[in-house]
Formats: structure tokens, sequence, C-alpha cells
């Protein structure tokens, strides 16, 4: 369990933002890494489509390798499948590296013609769920932002 720090602690972190193809978790990335670049942090932001788990590993190594060396390590995702994203976050833990799941949720549908979203599978436990409403207003960068201040990763 992270303890709360007063000020940033200045080490690193995996943000792993998942959900649904379309609910803009790369542009969220980008935003975000632009805002924390701007402020001084060094952040890398990486990025993994609906592709098979073996592509979620590599990202998730990559990101595990920057973060456990001090940098804000920002992935976006829709990885559908809930269990390669839980091993990432267990090989995290296991190395000691911060690792903090947002699921940005994606906006209620009447209908769906193609089914797309089917296959995704939602977070079990996430850190934060980011409401769909939130994506449009850039509330969504605010509310990650928080989360970022109150684990102290940034000030």
């Amino acid at each position: 369990m992270m303890q709360m720090r007063s000020k940033p602690c200045g080490c690193g972190v995996t943000v792993w933002l998942t959900g649904p193809s379309d609910v803009g978790t790369s542009a969220l990335t980008q935003a975000l890494a632009e805002r924390l670049r701007g402020a001084g942090y060094r952040v890398a932001a990486l990025s993994t489509d609906e592709a098979p788990a073996r592509s979620v590993h590599r990202v998730g190594l990559t990101a595990e390798v920057l973060a456990h060396n001090g940098v804000i390590a920002l992935v976006s995702s829709a990885a559908p499948d809930a269990s390669a994203r839980d091993a990432v976050r267990d090989r995290h833990r296991s190395s000691g590296t911060h690792f903090l799941e947002v699921h940005v949720e994606a906006p209620a549908r009447t209908h769906d013609p193609i089914g797309a979203d089917r296959r995704y599978e939602p977070p079990h436990h996430p850190d934060l769920v980011i409401p769909a409403q939130a994506q449009s207003s850039g509330e969504a960068l605010v509310i990650l932002a928080r989360l970022l201040a109150a684990k102290s990763f940034v000030a």
C-alpha cells in the first residue's frame, strides 16, 4: 500500500489508462503528458491497442522499467483482456514499482452495431474510474492530476 507524502516523492509510477477503444485514452494520455512535462516532470507516453496479451506485456515491461527509474510512464490501452492488464500490475508489484490503473468509462450506448466493445473487460479493481461524461470537458485531466497529487507523485 502506498503512503501519503506531503511533497512529491520523486519516484516513478506507471499510470495505465484503459477503456474501450473509443473513449479517448490516447488523447487524455497525451494531454496529461504535456501538462506534466510543462511542470518539469520526466514523462513517457506509451500506447497499446487491442493487441494480443504479448503486446500488452511488452508495453507493460517498458513502462515498468521507466517507472522503476523515476519516470512517470503513462500508458494508453484499449487492451480488452483484464487478465493481461492484471499481469502487468502484478509484475510491477513484484518489482516494487508503483502502478495505478485508471478505467475510463464508455458512455452508455443504446446500439452497438458492430459489437466493438463486447470483448472489452473493465478492470477488476481500478485505482480510479473516470466517468464517461468527464471526457468531453477536460475534467478527466483534472481528475487524473488530483490522483497523482493525492498519491504524492506530483505536487
